[in-house]
């Protein structure tokens, strides 16, 4: 696509790229872009691909979205999460950052169908033993996705167990962040798993089979898929979660 940076320049930009393509490519796209935007490949596999794009003060640029497409942005921790909008397959947007200050998205592109419809999911959270929303806040819903925000400000309790359902990723905004990983322990309380120290990109990919119970249908699957947090340390955790349909 084609952009126009603080100095009138031109800049050629592609925010997404036609399947299949070489990793080369793709870094020479990156490379493309960098003089209006830094553009990084966070995650991609069949289901999802992730891209972090910042974009320059007193820039302007234009992205065209082959896929179904969730753009997020990035805001100072000390702010309020502000809403990720949805970008249809063929949907030409226009990004401008007016400020004085790098402009930051998160984007997530759907690669594939829905895997579950509406009944399907109905079923999925009516068998499942524990809350299935794995974060605080739901702020976008569709056919396709569910967004969630998850912070620590928002409360996290080693007690408040959740079950995932469905594929999941989430990306971590921030550096330095760190937290304990619980599972139930049978009897009303926490197991500590394992503690985590996070950087600012990092993104967990998470496949979910049997709505997130071993085969037989009734065992969930600990702590894979089943499992609480709670945030240690000085740095507020936070992250974006996308949840696959």
């Amino acid at each position: 696509r084609v952009g126009t940076g603080r100095h009138g320049r031109r800049d050629t930009i592609m925010y997404v790229w036609k399947r299949p393509v070489t990793r080369a490519v793709r870094r020479s796209y990156t490379t493309i872009a960098a003089s209006l935007a830094s553009l990084n490949i966070l995650h991609d596999n069949h289901r999802l691909r992730i891209l972090d794009a910042k974009i320059e003060p007193g820039s302007t640029a234009s992205a065209l979205h082959e896929y179904p497409t969730v753009r997020w942005p990035v805001v100072s921790g000390d702010l309020a999460t502000p809403l990720p909008t949805y970008h249809a397959p063929g949907t030409e947007v226009t990004i401008s950052n007016p400020g004085e200050h790098m402009r930051r998205e998160m984007i997530f592109e759907v690669l594939q169908e829905p895997r579950y419809d509406t009944e399907q999911l109905d079923s999925l959270t009516a068998a499942a033993k524990w809350p299935t929303a794995p974060g605080q806040v739901l702020m976008l819903e569709n056919r396709y996705v569910r967004m969630w925000d998850f912070r620590a400000s928002l409360g996290m309790d080693r007690l408040a167990f959740h079950q995932h359902i469905m594929d999941n990723a989430w990306v971590v905004l921030g550096d330095g962040s760190v937290l304990d990983v619980f599972a139930p322990d049978g009897h009303g309380g926490a197991d500590f798993r394992k503690r985590a120290t996070f950087h600012d990109g990092f993104v967990s990919w998470n496949t979910v089979p049997n709505g997130g119970f071993d085969e037989d249908g009734v065992t969930p699957i600990e702590p894979a898929c089943v499992h609480s947090v709670e945030n240690v340390g000085e740095v507020e955790f936070r992250e974006y979660l996308i949840e696959l349909k």
